[in-house]
């Protein structure tokens, strides 16, 4: 098992045909925010630094929909909101109404560590950043001409827009035919070798908002989560993830139905929203990453300890990478899971947890002797499909079964 680390830039109906120069903008920051991701998972820093660091960079990044670059309310103001959490504690900051305050993922840690509360917002996060003396403009400095032609527009079609839904010419940035050039929320979540776990999303939420809109990203287990399986974050239509409860519904499918990272993420973005809405990254403790989406595409990149990395927007991108890791499009239903009835008999072994592969396989065997046993090795890439006549046994480097064994 090592360290993987994926952080996203917004998913939505991006073009295929996206011109060069805008996609190049948004890769090569992409591709920066990933190089630092690596040096400080390689430098030992904890996952909950490394989910910060990373989005203060994409909040600094103008091209997308945090910090400077938020989009803008029906007022043409900012609100600015974010949320992290540590999936070895459950420790959670979250905050929102934003104005002034630059950063506002680093606002959301200090709610976590320096109050007894979860979440604060408008005036209270605003005064409270003050208080603890974080970094502060005045708003103006998040607004650039791109949003201001984006609301223009949306007024103009009476209507609310999320991340990449409306064409947009504009100064500084040609036409997008078929399309459009938004930008979109940010998120990062990262896992070390020791399966220490971390998520954090920033928005500006979405375009012509009514003032005091809350959506998803601050919100912990809609936009947001972590615990000891996996980390968290999401992007598209707030409304529809919030409903859905998506951050967490992927840890409740791992940690009570035994589903690895991909099947949980798949059955979600399959199942329990609908298409063209919503995309997230994820991160298991035992070093699984994925970036699946139901929409034409999501600004995505991650990387793993083995060397493997992905800096994509469409499904069609990640072919051209020379060592790729998997992409997801909108997969098929899972077979044979019936989420409302779980099997008869014993479904999991956390006994097991640090013993041999070969002795888990044996106590397996003695128990249930029908049960197939696979054993997968660190690193590696699982299939969808659940099965009641199997169970599969994550080892570690070392050959001991790493994650609590579970049919599946």
């Amino acid at each position: 098992m090592g360290w993987a680390i994926a952080l996203h830039g917004g998913a939505g109906d991006i073009p295929r045909d996206l011109p060069p120069e805008l996609r190049q903008l948004r890769e090569s920051c992409l591709r920066r925010c990933l190089d630092i991701a690596i040096d400080a998972l390689n430098s030992h820093k904890s996952p909950l630094d490394v989910v910060e660091l990373v989005v203060r960079e994409l909040e600094n990044d103008p091209h997308f929909n945090a910090g400077r670059g938020s989009v803008l309310t029906n007022n043409g103001t900012v609100e600015m909101e974010a949320c992290i959490m540590d999936g070895g504690t459950k420790n959670c900051g979250a905050v929102s109404g934003l104005t002034t305050v630059v950063n506002a993922v680093s606002l959301a840690r200090l709610v976590m560590e320096k109050t007894p509360h979860i979440y604060l917002a408008f005036e209270g996060a605003e005064a409270f950043a003050r208080e603890q003396g974080v970094e502060t403009v005045d708003s103006s400095h998040f607004i650039t001409p791109q949003n201001i032609e984006r609301l223009k527009q949306a007024k103009a079609a009476n209507s609310v827009q999320v991340d990449y839904t409306q064409p947009m010419p504009i100064v500084d940035e040609p036409p997008v035919p078929n399309g459009d050039s938004q930008i979109g929320t940010v998120g990062c979540v990262a896992v070390d070798s020791a399966g220490n776990l971390a998520a954090a999303t920033s928005t500006g939420g979405l375009v012509n908002k009514m003032v005091g809109r809350i959506g998803d990203t601050p919100l912990v287990g809609a936009g947001t989560y972590a615990n000891k399986f996996c980390a968290v974050s999401c992007t598209g239509k707030g409304e529809e993830i919030i409903r859905a409860t998506v951050a967490r519904d992927v840890a409740a499918l791992m940690e009570y139905k035994g589903l690895t990272l991909k099947e949980a993420t798949d059955y979600v973005i399959k199942e329990s929203t609908p298409k063209g809405t919503i995309g997230l990254i994820a991160v298991s403790a035992t070093g699984e990453v994925v970036t699946p989406f139901n929409t034409t595409g999501m600004f995505r990149a991650c990387a793993t300890q083995d060397g493997k990395t992905e800096v994509a927007i469409c499904v069609k991108d990640s072919k051209k990478l020379s060592d790729e890791l998997p992409t997801e499009s909108p997969p098929a239903p899972l077979p044979i899971l019936d989420l409302s009835s779980p099997p008869a008999g014993k479904m999991s072994w956390p006994e097991l947890l640090g013993v041999t592969a070969e002795e888990a396989e044996r106590k397996i065997k003695e128990e249930k002797p029908e049960l197939k046993i696979h054993i997968i090795p660190p690193n590696s890439m699982v299939t969808m499909d659940y099965r009641l006549d199997r169970v599969r046994l994550f080892v570690d480097e070392s050959g001991k079964v790493a994650q609590e064994p579970r049919l599946g």
